[in-house]
């Protein structure tokens, strides 16, 4: 037995040679059998629009050895979902009551407001999905679609400037993506342009590839979509105020504490500040700053610092956000997806999860966890066994330096990333809070009706 690390490692690359050899032998592709024989696992290699590949001897070995991506030999199924899309540049999103922000959100009726998330697409695997996004003139130069975790077709990778033009401010354009959803799982789409800030705003939304095999997920019995994301609510009061006048300015902190106001004024000075110092410039080859030109991206751009202190789940925040249900004995699947910029570590009481996938794909072996960490971006899908009857705290157990504790409002408990998984039918029994008094341990699960109206 080989007990030290690194002559293990040096008997491994001395016998890699080896092992490439011997995983290549009689490993050789054609054109016409490659998109079956991926299908089937026998080592082949296609490309992501289906393709055969002439491939290195490197490429072909780890192929052989099982490691090419088992969806790229999907064939398209021929049906076709077509989507239109348009940006709400003037939407009040208000995350929990007496707390209205301004943003972006997606919408797919030009005379109804976005929401945040936006319009879930869920199509079947290997159909062609085709979203047309509709760019008014509005307040902000451009905005585009990104459809992460998605192996698309360059065109369609929504980044500005390099997959696409952008539409000017000042006017209206279109542009149309199109693919086919080769990969199963879990998907998400979002805006590239200005990277976070449009996101932070809400420009974002799941996308869900169901599999055509239906037997390749796990059993389950019913499923929900959970959406961990933050926004800096000065930042986005201040720019509502600024651009169209819709939000009166923030004056939250600005009390007759002195340190209260004394942070207020810090942070509003910052935030002018950063507006005057943006990027300037337009399409058409301008460029300026306050520190001088650039030339590798030809548009305006505001310097971006968020400080994030509103924490929500499917665009709510506790008390306002909506309880999981489940019922005794069932099996819920739960699709998670960060779309903030901030890791999250979400935990569930009296419960374990059984994470079956990541960024889409299922896992070869499936494992148990009580506190699942999110990185900004990731998708995981858990299990979840309604065993142990009651109302369950779920929530975002992390916190980031210089950011509020994601479980408060506005630095305050409790808020945020908060929910409950709620059994359906069950009864608190006593955990109401009493109408004077001292709060009561459990209370914290009713302080909203909804989560007792079950």
């Amino acid at each position: 037995m080989v007990t030290d690390p690194k002559r293990f490692i040096r008997i491994s690359k001395a016998l890699l040679p080896a092992l490439l050899l011997l995983s290549t032998a009689g490993c050789t592709m054609t054109g016409d059998d490659v998109g079956e024989a991926t299908k089937t696992g026998d080592g082949t290699l296609v490309s992501a629009s289906g393709a055969g590949l002439a491939a290195t001897d490197a490429t072909r070995a780890l192929a052989a050895a099982g490691y090419s991506d088992p969806y790229l030999g999907v064939e398209p199924t021929g049906e076709l979902h077509e989507f239109e899309f348009w940006v709400d540049e003037e939407f009040v999103h208000e995350p929990y009551e007496g707390m209205q922000l301004w943003g972006f959100a997606f919408t797919t009726d030009p005379d109804e407001p976005g929401t945040v998330p936006g319009p879930e697409i869920r199509v079947t695997q290997g159909d062609t999905v085709r979203v047309t996004l509709h760019d008014r003139a509005g307040l902000f130069p451009g905005h585009t679609i990104h459809w992460h975790g998605v192996d698309v077709p360059w065109k369609s990778d929504g980044v500005p400037f390099v997959t696409q033009d952008v539409t000017p401010k000042d006017q209206d354009g279109t542009y149309t993506y199109e693919f086919v959803a080769r990969q199963a799982g879990t998907y998400w789409y979002h805006c590239v342009m200005e990277f976070p800030a449009h996101i932070d705003a809400g420009m974002f939304g799941m996308l869900i590839v169901e599999p055509q095999d239906v037997e390749e997920d796990l059993p389950f019995d019913r499923e929900e979509t959970l959406v961990f994301h933050e926004m800096d609510s000065q930042l986005l009061l201040a720019a509502g105020w600024a651009a169209n006048g819709n939000m009166d300015p923030d004056t939250r902190h600005l009390s007759s504490n002195p340190f209260d106001a004394a942070e207020g004024l810090q942070r509003q000075a910052r935030i002018a500040a950063d507006v005057a110092g943006s990027v300037t410039g337009d399409a058409t080859g301008v460029y300026g700053t306050s520190e001088g030109p650039r030339d590798y991206f030809p548009m305006w751009s505001a310097r971006y610092r968020p400080e994030y202190d509103t924490f929500m789940i499917d665009g709510k925040s506790y008390p306002d956000t909506e309880p999981v249900v489940i019922k005794e004995g069932e099996t819920l699947r739960l699709r998670m997806l960060n779309a903030g910029i901030l890791h999250k570590s979400i935990h569930l009481h009296g419960h374990h999860m059984l994470v079956t996938h990541i960024d889409g794909y299922p896992l070869d072996h499936p494992h148990w966890e009580d506190t699942l960490n999110l990185a900004p971006g990731e998708r995981k899908d858990v299990y979840i066994q309604g065993t142990n009857a009651g109302m369950w705290s779920l929530h975002d157990h992390s916190g980031s330096s210089g950011m509020g504790p994601a479980v408060t409002n506005d630095y305050a408990f409790p808020g945020g990333m908060e929910t409950m998984l709620v059994y359906e039918g069950f009864d608190p029994e006593g955990a109401i809070p009493p109408p004077e008094g001292n709060v009561t341990a459990g209370d914290l699960a009713v302080y909203s009706p909804r989560y007792v109206d079950r």
